[in-house]
Order: C-alpha cells, then structure tokens, then sequence
C-alpha cells in the first residue's frame, strides 16, 4: 500500500514542475534564465542575427537615397532634348530670298557696271503666258485663243552686253540674239534682236503648231525691296511684267 502512494506523490510532484517550468519559460526568455550563476543559454549569436537583419534593410535604404540624390544630381547638370527640339522649332534658319539682289549686284547696278552684272539671269515668280499675234477673244468679239504657258525663260549676256534669250514652250526652248545696256535712268533694257525661233515640232496649248515669238524689249529697274523687277512690251504693242534672278552663267 505505502508503494503506490509513493509513486502516486512523485508522479504528482513532477507534473507540478514541469508547469511551473513551463509557466517561467512563457514570462521569461530562455537567455535570461541563470542556473548557479550562467545563463542555461547562449543567445548572443542569434540575437546578433537578428540584429544584423534588422539593420540590413536600413543600411540598404541609406545607399539607395544616395544614388537617387546622385542621380537627381547628374540630372540638373543635363540639358533636355525637348527644350533643344522646341529651340528649333521656335527659332528656324532665315529663309533664302533669291529674287533679293545681293549687294554686290545692287552696287554695280548703281554704278552702271554691266560687266560685273554679265552673266545669266531667269525669270521668277508668275509664269509668261502667249497666244497667236492678232487673235482676239470671245470679249472682243473674236473667237477663244488659245493660252499656251512658258514655265522658264533665261537671258544671257556678256561684259559687251551682247547675248541670247531662250524661253520654254511646251518643254523646247525658243531663241533670239540680245543686246543689254544700261540707259540714262539707271535702268538695264534688253532688247530681242529678233524673232525667237522655236524648234520643230513645238505645240501651242491646243496642239497647233508654235513656230516663234515676236521680238520683244525689257526695260529692267530696281524696286524697294532690291528686286529687278522688268516691263516687257513685245512688236505689237502687248506688255507684260516679271522679274529676273541672278543664276549662273550658261
């Protein structure tokens, strides 16, 4: 009988330690627990791991706000390309104006200088346009004429002032002998010494044939804006204006 009540005591007696182990763990951590005097454990390497996690994501975030203020730093030392394109677009290269004499031309037109003015000239701006000599239209009380365009005429001369006229119809060139002087006013006059002879084959604009042009003069001046602007009047009377550029010798 006293065998079992004994062994009945001891198991009671275990049991209650092991809760009361179990109820110091739960308050107190494993490392602050000394056994005659030494901690049971040694908790100085995983509380150094701890630390060291803890302080590798804001030992990372410090480099990373460094090369972002580098960055930011590199960034305002660099122009953008869209001020420079938007530099372009607002401030475009002058335009070049040919029909404008350069002033080594105005100065010699000034000084009567033919020579320095010798070379080729073609005509600019609105197209020459011909039709037959003598034909009137339906507002005259004739019949429609046809309209033939010129899309280029060219007139060359040299320091003498003798030269040539070419003028284009229907993709041919037509031409003439011409003599250019300056007259007392100052102004250049051309003069066609004859009729322009077109080659053969050469069509009006309603398939008819183009054989010629009657003479015609041109008396040339500077305008205000410093173009040379010319009144052409042909042999029967009819006038016309253009203006001639300054182009390379042919």
């Amino acid at each position: 009988m006293n065998k079992p009540k004994l062994l009945l005591a001891t198991l009671f007696s275990f049991t209650l330690l092991l809760i009361i182990t179990a109820a110091i763990l739960s308050v107190f951590s494993a490392c602050d627990i000394k056994l005659f005097g030494k901690f049971m454990f040694d908790c100085s390497e995983g509380v150094a791991g701890t630390k060291s996690k803890e302080e590798k994501p804001d030992r990372e975030i410090e480099i990373l706000l460094r090369r972002i203020d580098g960055l930011e730093k590199h960034l305002a030392t660099q122009s953008c390309a869209y001020v420079e394109y938007q530099k372009k677009v607002v401030a475009p290269p002058p335009v070049d104006t040919p029909e404008i004499l350069k002033k080594t031309d105005l100065d010699a037109w000034k000084r009567k200088d033919l020579g320095a003015l010798a070379g080729c000239w073609i005509l600019t701006g609105s197209a020459q346009e011909f039709v037959p000599v003598g034909c009137k239209d339906k507002d005259s009380g004739g019949v429609s004429c046809p309209v033939t365009p010129s899309s280029n005429a060219v007139y060359c001369f040299d320091n003498q002032g003798s030269g040539s006229v070419k003028t284009e119809i229907d993709q041919k060139f037509c031409t003439a002998p011409l003599q250019a002087k300056f007259n007392d006013a100052s102004q250049l006059d051309f003069k066609e010494l004859s009729h322009q002879i077109c080659p053969v084959g050469t069509r009006r604009s309603d398939g008819s044939v183009f054989s010629r042009i009657v003479p015609r003069s041109y008396t040339c001046k500077l305008t205000v804006d410093n173009k040379a602007e010319c009144e052409v009047i042909n042999s029967t009377g009819v006038t016309n204006k253009i203006t001639l550029v300054r182009t390379s010798d042919e």
